[in-house]
């Protein structure tokens, strides 16, 4: 009897002497029922899981190859408590939905042959063990075959094992052995946590297969390690002189962490022995001669590198229990360790030489005593709660799988598209990482704390190896492995350590994409479905013929849209339109061809979006978050891969740098009104100063183009640096100056090189690529200077004092990682730099030069404003921030400038990141889109008479209330809505509000007007233009 708060790790033993070998190919039918069961295997009573009534393991199922397993399933655990089976060791070759759904039968095809398991909940008891035999072409010959199932055993259920108890002993099973014989002894960890290792004292395990594999025979091992999840076999020769010896079973206690009181918060409970034991008996002395040497001459690879048929099973097991006296034989002082890069398939077939598609994945440290959530692959915390349905049924059915599954998509497909995955750990236990519907190739692995994988450290030891479905990455350590794309559905990839996996460490891989919603539905599976309210039964359709299928894929075409001519595309009806600014050549096409307009430049197909109502659907949607490569972006980028800086940028890196970035500049007071304030009065107090003293230099008149553009960068440069310029500083009026530049020669659409991208390489002296690459690398060069100057400071990452010292800090942190595996590097840094420096400097001085050109074309609008000004701030205080909700007007007309003058007419382009169908019309993958936000400024059913500048639009009739704001959207939409709005909104507010406050504005006498139209950039800022200024007395 052991004490009642304990674990135990013990063998169970199966032996199977005489099997039966099914040669022809049947069907074999097997019934199991899962029920709960009072039972004690250690002494110690626990209710467990069950198949069939009987104590774990459940019943052995063995088939042959080829032959075809129905095993009904029926559920008799208590009322509404569910149970999955998990055939563990089985591909699911097309059969995705085998693999472990929730349902009463399950019809299985079997591919490979081996060693497999049958999972649901084993921590709490329901596993079995399932052979699918390989003869007459069973590679290796042998007298007879055992079943040793390792496994870690738990006193308390496993929902209530959030605190580990464990006290080693040992659980002596006897397996008699005729002498002389060879026996292929199949191992197989079914553990919740422990990896364990194997010994048998004075004989030599000899490797024959891995997790189904058939393999070259690897002898003379003493030690062999067999990782939670995995299976090995091992041929032995019972040709010891004793009549018995022990088995030794070694339960790797690291992953318990000892010493972490968040997981073992009872040292005095658990005790460090590792040991568990079992006896290996001889019947009698003599023994026969053995027949097992060499190959079978019909061997036949059982679970080949490519799918070749199928497989099935069927039979019992027995146990043999032992008693004393026991064996006196002494573990191998020096023992011949199993490496596991030695166990090659059987057959000299080889691991893929390339490589079509690259999978990083970062582990990080699970068990941290400081976690308070656990992370998971890539820091994302597995969890399934969002799904409504199955992951595979929301594929099928066109839906986004939730971030929380942390679905990767492989981007092709078959057997000659090769996946390779990398994985680096970075905590201080390992993880046995198992892969669904897989067998893969491991192309190598590393030592304890070797650290993460490196491209140039390893790549150049990577070669074909041992095929597995579970391997170990060893802990602060890497693996690689590889495995061909060819078996379509939603594969689970997880650490088979259960804790690990139950609290964050999974993730999917959807493969072939495109043929999951083709592949058959089971009845079963339908029937389940339908009792949980989804019908799987499409409404029946009359086929298809190849005419109505044409006629249906023109529909999907978006219509109305212009007839595109050949080469030229829509170029010729967008010149006659007369404009050219795009964004105003897609309003008038749009009154044509409707608000989604399907229009081809040169050799860019592209979705044009002028309707607000479209815009707020499509670009708040996952599969439009992407930004669109265009050819100028991947020359500043220096890749094809968007992966600098926050708005030009995918994937993970743009996540992780905006999530940064908006985390750590609130520090310094982005986005928090009071720090704000502070800043920009000083600035604005400083502009007013300035904007007279210039003035007066020109008899009262001053030129507005980028004079703002100090004032308003310096209030965002306190957050980021930490510093302000002085407003004569060279260096920043030379920046500033080049931004300028850079915004006016950068269209997205209006250069040729859009329309015929070819041009930038073959002729880029017609085109602005030389322009702007001498501007941005210049630009560049500002943003190394200020990360030259903070590196200087050597305490910046103990001590930050601006955005900048926390940024260089994650720099250093991550230069531990593998060069592939950086986010956060130089030139990451100055990409955000420049982008925060050109966004900020340009949108908000473009957007306060409209709103003083509207003051002085509107004075009775000004006049108003600032009579709203003296009636709630008056004349004794600066403006501030509180006083703006009480400010209508002044907001009206700051809403009103943000519509008629319009800074962003045409959004940064996005792309679909999946075909998608709207309103009847398909968009495929890849496609940009082009959402025109000129168009919802000019709209007549928005605004009625757009063309007219009235801030009154914004107010309610009684003047209580902003209206209509709604119909704005000046920043952006989606995701990828600008996060310079906290500090845009506020800053337009306090420089407006204190300049009209001090000063008047006013045209300058006798000349022309100053025109509204923009200049053709990518910010529609308003040309250079005079104006009066007055201090107000």
């Amino acid at each position: 009897m052991f004490p009642k708060n304990t674990i135990q790790i013990f063998l169970i033993i199966s032996y199977l002497h005489n099997l039966v070998k099914v040669l022809d190919s049947k069907t074999i039918h097997y019934s199991l029922t899962v029920s709960y069961l009072s039972v004690a295997l250690d002494g110690v009573t626990k209710r467990m899981l069950v198949f069939n009534n009987l104590s774990p393991p459940g019943p052995t199922l063995q088939a042959s190859k080829g032959d075809e397993l129905l095993v009904k399933v029926t559920n008799r655990i208590d009322p509404d408590e569910t149970t999955t089976i998990h055939w563990h060791g089985i591909e699911q070759f097309y059969s995705p939905f085998q693999d472990a759904i929730r349902i009463a039968s399950s019809c299985i095809s079997l591919e490979p042959t081996g060693t497999m398991r049958i999972t649901r909940d084993i921590t709490d008891g329901l596993w079995g063990v399932l052979i699918v035999d390989n003869t007459p072409a069973e590679v290796h010959r042998y007298d007879g075959e055992f079943v040793l199932t390792l496994k870690d055993w738990y006193h308390l259920p496993s929902q209530q094992l959030s605190n580990w108890y464990e006290d080693l002993q040992i659980s002596r099973g006897g397996l008699p052995f005729p002498g002389g014989k060879t026996y292929r002894f199949r191992v197989l960890n079914s553990a919740t946590v422990t990896l364990f290792a194997l010994m048998i004292d004075g004989h030599k395990l000899e490797v024959i297969e891995t997790d189904g594999v058939d393999t070259v025979r690897v002898a003379g091992v003493d030690r062999a390690t067999i990782s939670t999840g995995a299976r090995t076999s091992f041929l032995v020769k019972m040709d010891g002189e004793l009549d018995q010896y022990w088995i030794r079973i070694w339960g790797d206690l690291q992953p318990f962490k000892l010493t972490y009181p968040n997981i073992n918060p009872y040292p005095e409970i658990l005790r460090d022995d590792p040991w568990s034991y079992a006896i290996l008996r001889y019947k009698d002395g003599s023994g026969v001669a053995a027949v097992s040497e060499g190959v079978n001459s019909n061997a036949v690879q059982g679970r080949p590198d490519h799918h070749q048929g199928r497989i099935r099973s069927a039979f019992t097991t027995t146990r043999d229990q032992t008693t004393p006296p026991y064996p006196t034989t002494t573990i191998e002082p020096n023992p011949t360790i199993l490496n596991h890069r030695d166990c090659l398939p059987y057959g000299g077939v080889t691991a893929p030489t390339h490589v079509n598609q690259t999978i990083r994945i970062f582990i990080p440290s699970v068990d941290a005593p400081g976690n308070k959530i656990k992370p998971g692959f890539n820091n994302i915390t597995f969890s399934t709660a969002p799904l409504d349905k199955p992951a595979l049924l929301k594929v099928m059915s066109g839906e986004v799988l939730p971030a929380s599954l942390n679905p990767i998509k492989i981007n092709g497909f078959g057997e000659n598209y090769v996946v390779e995955m990398i994985f680096s750990d970075y905590g201080d236990t390992g993880h046995p990482l198992h892969l669904h519907g897989h067998t893969f190739w491991v192309m190598g692995y590393g030592g304890e704390n070797e650290g993460p994988f490196s491209e140039r450290k390893h790549r150049h030891l990577l070669k074909t190896g041992v095929r597995r479905e579970t391997m170990a990455v060893l802990l602060s350590s890497w693996t690689v492995i590889r495995f061909r794309a060819d078996n379509p559905g939603v594969w689970l990839l997880h650490c088979h350590m259960n804790f690990h996996f139950e609290v964050s460490m999974g993730m999917v891989l959807i493969e072939g994409h495109d043929k999951i919603g083709a592949l058959r539905i089971p009845k079963d599976m339908k029937n389940l479905c339908r009792a949980a309210g989804i019908d799987l039964d499409p409404t029946p359709t009359t086929p298809k013929t190849p005419l109505k299928e044409w006629t249906e894929c023109k529909k999907k075409t978006p219509k109305p849209r212009p007839i595109k001519f050949p080469f030229l595309g829509n170029i010729p009806q967008i010149a006659l339109t007369g404009e050219i600014l795009p964004y105003i050549a897609f309003e008038k096409l749009s009154h044509k061809h409707g608000p989604i307009m399907n229009l081809k430049l040169g050799t860019i197909d592209m979705v044009v979006l002028t309707s607000l109502d479209d815009m707020n659907e499509l670009l708040s949607r996952d599969e439009t978050s992407d930004r669109f490569g265009l050819e100028m972006i991947k020359e500043r980028n220096g890749t094809e891969e968007l992966r600098y800086g926050i708005v030009i940028c995918n994937g993970l890196p743009w996540k992780t740098v905006r999530r940064f970035s908006i985390q750590n500049l609130r520090q310094f007071g982005f986005g928090k009104k009071k720090t704000m304030e502070g800043v920009m009065l000083e600035e604005a107090k400083e502009l007013i100063s300035r904007t007279k003293e210039k003035a007066q230099q020109n008899g009262g008149i001053l030129t507005v183009d980028m004079f703002f553009s100090l004032s308003i960068i310096n209030a965002l440069w306190a957050m980021v640096t930490g510093t302000r310029f002085s407003h004569d500083n060279p260096r920043l009026l030379h920046a500033l100056k080049l931004n300028s530049d850079l915004f006016k020669a950068t269209t997205f659409v209006g250069d040729i090189s859009m329309a015929f991208p070819i041009f930038r390489k073959i002729l880029p002296w017609i085109t602005n690529k030389a322009f702007l690459y001498r501007i941005s690398q210049e630009i560049k060069l500002f943003a190394k200077d200020i990360h030259d100057e903070h590196k200087q400071r050597k305490d910046y990452a103990q001590n930050p004092e601006s955005f900048v010292d926390i940024f260089l800090a994650k720099i250093d942190e991550e230069k531990k990682l593998a060069v592939e595996e950086r986010i956060f590097t130089e030139d990451q840094f100055h990409f955000v730099i420049s982008e925060l420096f050109q966004a900020g400097s340009e949108t908000v001085n473009g957007t306060l030069c409209y709103a003083l050109l509207f003051m002085i074309l509107n004075p009775l609008v000004q006049k108003k404003v600032r009579e709203e000004i003296n009636t709630v701030v008056g004349f004794d205080r600066d403006v501030s921030l509180t006083d703006r909700p009480r400010m209508l007007y002044t907001q009206a007309v700051l809403h009103e400038v943000l519509r008629f003058g319009v800074i962003v007419p045409l959004y940064p382009p996005r792309a679909f990141t999946k075909d998608v169908e709207y309103k009847g019309l398909f968009f495929k993958k890849g496609t940009p889109i082009f959402p025109n936000y000129y168009s919802c400024t000019v709209s007549k059913s928005l605004w009625g008479d757009p063309e007219v500048f009235r801030p009154e639009r914004f107010v309610s009739s009684d003047g209580k209330t902003l209206i209509n704001t709604q119909k704005q959207a000046p920043f952006g939409m989606g995701k990828r809505f600008c996060m310079g709005e906290t500090l845009a909104t506020p800053a337009l507010f306090m420089y407006f509000t204190m300049l009209l406050k001090d000063l008047e504005f006013s045209l300058v006498p006798g000349e022309p007007k100053p025109r509204i139209t923009p200049q053709p950039s990518i910010s529609a800022t308003p040309y250079p233009f005079k104006m009066v200024v007055n201090a107000r007395l």
